[in-house]
């Protein structure tokens, strides 16, 4: 209780406390705090590192982790001048606005899961980029917003398409395969993937460095202009089913050729599973893509959880363990944040 809800290690002394313990078993003598920080803190630790170290040696051979350093930013603040009430057109402008964002906020908070991988990266990317392509009749007054938002996206995401780990982990996930790639980002991806099978399938070498096959971006162009619906799935779907009609088998005579040929020909799983429980399964009909999944599917897209675990550390240290040792926050942190898998 005092690591998952960040409480004090004084609350044990707390008269309320103590007679909800005396209430629930009269006979039951509540140690000092003292008997927590120095006996019952590090006995707990040890668990659960020990239960980390047990789940990290079963044929682990790849981890993934994010990071981040805290800055602070300068807020500024401002006074508007606001009208007391909007014009119509107002409305409508705020209204068209709200919904051009929309799609945006789909996307975020998908990828600020702690079950979001870098596989999610190029195909939000391309939805997004399919509905801000579309004309609808909420464009009016936003056009040029729009359009900005666009670029935006295109410029920003631009190095995605140059980076191996994104190609991989899409391919290798069965929600989303080789659908949400043209046709030349398709071959490109598919002889990558075979490549790292044949590097992984051979005696003695589990590691290679991805990142020398990195080659030029290529472009992807949507010139879809059809009105369409503004969810952000209805993208995804649309996606996948214009691609279902294009597959195209290439010969393969390794093993892992013939894995890989019949992953792809399998049609997508739905988005709401679990693309790992998919590779649990399937681990015994395609070994060689199960191996790479585990590496490149264990990759997050964001840092949202290192943010949150800096977050977490502010509950852990505040006016009531002012005078924490960093020894015992640390503690702390990390049953907090680990103790699920124990648990579970």
């Amino acid at each position: 209780m005092i690591a998952i809800d960040d409480q004090p290690f004084s609350i044990v002394e707390d008269l309320g406390f103590r007679r909800l313990i005396e209430f629930i078993e009269p006979c039951f003598t509540l140690p000092s705090w003292r008997h927590f920080t120095d006996v019952s803190l590090p006995a707990l630790y040890n668990e659960v590192a020990a239960h980390i170290r047990m789940l990290l040696g079963k044929n682990v051979t790849d981890i993934s982790f994010t990071t981040d350093i805290w800055s602070s930013d300068r807020r500024y603040g401002a006074e508007f001048e606001l009208p007391a009430s909007f014009s119509t057109y107002q409305w409508s402008l705020i209204e068209n606005a709200a919904t051009l964002l929309a799609p945006f906020e789909e996307p975020t908070r998908e990828i600020s899961s702690h079950t979001a991988t870098a596989s999610d990266v190029i195909p939000s990317v391309e939805a997004l980029k399919r509905l801000l392509n579309k004309s609808l009749s909420t464009d009016s007054s936003v056009k040029t917003t729009k359009v900005a938002l666009l670029e935006a996206v295109n410029q920003r995401f631009k190095g995605i398409y140059a980076e191996p780990l994104y190609f991989l982990a899409t391919i290798l996930d069965p929600r989303y395969k080789d659908r949400f790639f043209d046709q030349a980002t398709k071959q490109r991806a598919t002889e990558m993937l075979l490549r790292q099978l044949n590097k992984m399938t051979e005696p003695g070498n589990n590691t290679e460095n991805e990142r020398n096959e990195t080659e030029p971006p290529l472009k992807k162009t949507c010139t879809e202009s059809e009105v369409g619906a503004t969810s952000l799935l209805h993208m995804y779907g649309e996606i996948l089913e214009e691609n279902m009609a294009k597959e195209q088998q290439t010969n393969q005579t390794s093993p892992a050729g013939q894995q890989m040929n019949a992953y792809l020909s399998e049609p997508p799983i739905s988005r709401s599973e679990s693309p790992l429980q998919f590779w649990k399964s399937n681990m015994s009909r395609f070994p060689a893509l199960a191996q790479a999944a585990r590496k490149y599917l264990s990759a997050p897209c964001a840092r949202v959880d290192s943010e949150r675990l800096l977050s977490a550390a502010s509950n852990v240290i505040d006016e009531k363990r002012n005078r924490l040792m960093c020894e015992k926050a640390e503690m702390l942190l990390f049953i907090k944040k680990n103790i699920p898998l124990l648990l579970s």
